[in-house]
């Protein structure tokens, strides 16, 4: 991933005290103090800079440059989230202006809901919408979102959705460094919406493993 721009489009930033994802580069609307530990568990999938790959504390493309909150200067942008104003017609006129950018979507975690489930704008025919497998990589995870015969038919593909290991947000190893890894949020968050629990499971750890 040397070279490669990767915007994190998420409503929180990466946390910037992880030994393992140095210069993150912080641009755009997002409050550089509102930390979220989901968007550092999908920023460390793409672009963690762990010692190495056997003890599972390396991103799929350690070379990327990461930028947090940001749609610009970038060459794939990914986006964990779902909904806001970022519609469907939105983001296809973003694509077809920017033809050279790559844009992956998580499909949505609804998909015991009925009929299409997916979270705008998944259904955008010009981005990379991504489910997640289940932990034994056999199926869907029952939460993954799809688009039930609507068209086009989402997700385009699917990647590790379920118990995935990602960065942690402070010192669980008591070395004195944050640089530890886990497969569950340690709820400490500095997100105006309180923080994030629970095992880091989701199509938002799918997409990143994609961009």
């Amino acid at each position: 991933g040397a070279g490669v721009r990767v915007g994190i489009l998420e409503p929180g930033q990466v946390y910037n005290t992880h030994d393992n994802l140095p210069g993150v580069v912080y641009q755009g609307a997002v409050n550089a103090d509102d930390f979220s530990e989901h968007t550092l568990a999908v920023a460390s999938i793409i672009g963690a800079r762990g010692p190495g790959l056997a003890t599972g504390s390396a991103g799929v493309a350690p070379g990327v440059t990461l930028r947090s909150g940001s749609t610009t200067g970038v060459d794939i942008i990914n986006m964990s989230a779902g909904g806001g104003s970022l519609t469907v017609p939105l983001v296809d006129a973003l694509i077809e202006a920017n033809p050279r950018v790559t844009f992956v979507k998580s499909a949505g975690n609804r998909g015991t809901s009925p009929g299409n489930n997916t979270t705008v704008p998944a259904m955008s025919p010009n981005i990379i919408t991504v489910g997640a497998l289940n932990r034994d990589f056999t199926r869907r995870a029952d939460f993954s979102s799809f688009s039930d015969g609507a068209s086009p038919i989402k997700p385009d593909l699917m990647a590790p959705g379920e118990y995935v290991n990602a960065a942690q947000s402070r010192d669980v190893d008591n070395n004195a460094r944050t640089d530890d890894f886990g497969r569950v949020f340690l709820g400490d968050d500095f997100t105006r919406a309180g923080a994030t629990t629970g095992s880091i499971t989701g199509t938002s750890f799918a997409a990143p493993h994609v961009s």
